[in-house]
């Protein structure tokens, strides 16, 4: 969707009747100037307008329209609720938004961050915005630490990998070796090939630790750097509850380095510490990520069954082909040793 077109699919009157529906936003009605999709190649959950507009004592003001499944507004909503306090200025401000809005799709009105420099997963960051990311978690999952089972609302589901068959997933395998020589050799794809009989045993071993709400897609692509030194985290269309290690271990594969490196010791105590700041104590690495990490069965399955799968990827075109690529490389490495 170029500017021109995103402009006349979201006119004055349904951004107005939008705006009016969410108690955060106080500027009034807003008569856009200019319209734009941003992160389509990013691969960011639905579609997501950059707005900017005039107000009717004639300021200049903006915001950030995300158009989703109702399912994934409900969620950003419920997260907002939950944990909205302890992470102020850590997410994007959430002006508020409608989870049915047209037809199956909701919308959210957020803050504009354009002004902040995104990270990127391809080029990696500084050590120092490793921790800042790791601590942003830690701030995330102690507010909610073992949190009941519905604590607040329904709208945030339960962490809930399901195991692909065992047919899908030896055609998937096959197919992501077959583009990845160079990762997946015949002694790491025989290896793989049993995941499909490990996977329910690991998800429990994973779900017997500490529970809270996590973020569930960390990366590069979903952080901004802010000019003093933090990070904004976005895309919280996959909020739930789960362990912890699920955003841990993600973050420290996508974002520190080699396990055995210093980045990913120092980021993973910066974590423990801010964890213990905020009232989460004696909690160590081992009972954060579990005994040999077992949500990495589930992430094994993840990344070479989206790399495996039949056909270009739905969105992001070849970036999202390279993406997956340093991930694999990266959980192969992982898993290698």
């Amino acid at each position: 969707m170029d500017d021109e077109a995103a402009l006349d699919a979201f006119d004055d009157a349904t951004l107005d009747a939008l705006l009016a529906r969410c108690a955060g936003w106080t500027h009034g009605p807003l008569r856009a100037t200019r319209v734009r999709r941003i992160g389509a190649d990013r691969g960011y959950a639905g579609r997501v307008l950059h707005v900017v507009g005039e107000t009717s004592d004639r300021r200049t003001a903006s915001c950030v329209v995300k158009l989703a499944s109702s399912d994934a507004v409900a969620r950003t909503l419920a997260l907002h609720a939950l944990a909205g306090v302890a992470l102020a200025d850590a997410t994007p401000r959430c002006f508020g938004g409608v989870v049915v809005w047209r037809g199956d799709e909701g919308a959210l009105v957020l803050e504009d961050l354009s002004g902040l420099a995104p990270g990127d997963v391809l080029q990696g960051c500084a050590p120092e915005h490793v921790c800042d990311v790791m601590r942003t978690l830690a701030r995330l999952h102690a507010a909610t630490w073992d949190a009941p089972p519905r604590d607040a609302s329904d709208a945030l589901p339960d962490w809930d990998p399901q195991p692909l068959d065992a047919a899908t997933w030896g055609e998937r395998l096959a197919r992501a070796a077959e583009r990845h020589p160079e990762l997946l050799g015949a002694d790491l794809v025989a290896r793989f090939a049993e995941l499909p009989t490990r996977f329910a045993a690991a998800v429990e071993a994973a779900r017997a630790g500490p529970r809270c709400v996590i973020h569930a897609d960390v990366h590069l692509d979903n952080v901004l750097y802010r000019p003093d030194g933090g990070v904004v985290l976005l895309d919280w269309d996959g909020a739930r509850f789960g362990p912890p290690a699920v955003d841990v271990l993600r973050a420290l594969l996508e974002c520190a380095g080699p396990p055995s490196g210093r980045t990913w010791a120092e980021a993973l105590a910066a974590y423990l510490l801010e964890l213990r700041a905020r009232g989460v104590r004696d909690v160590g690495a081992r009972d954060v990520l579990g005994d040999g990490a077992p949500v990495l069965v589930p992430m094994l399955q993840a990344v070479i069954g989206a790399v495996g799968r039949e056909g270009p990827p739905r969105v992001g075109g070849a970036r999202m082909v390279a993406l997956l690529a340093d991930i694999l490389a990266k959980v192969v490495r992982f898993v290698s040793g």
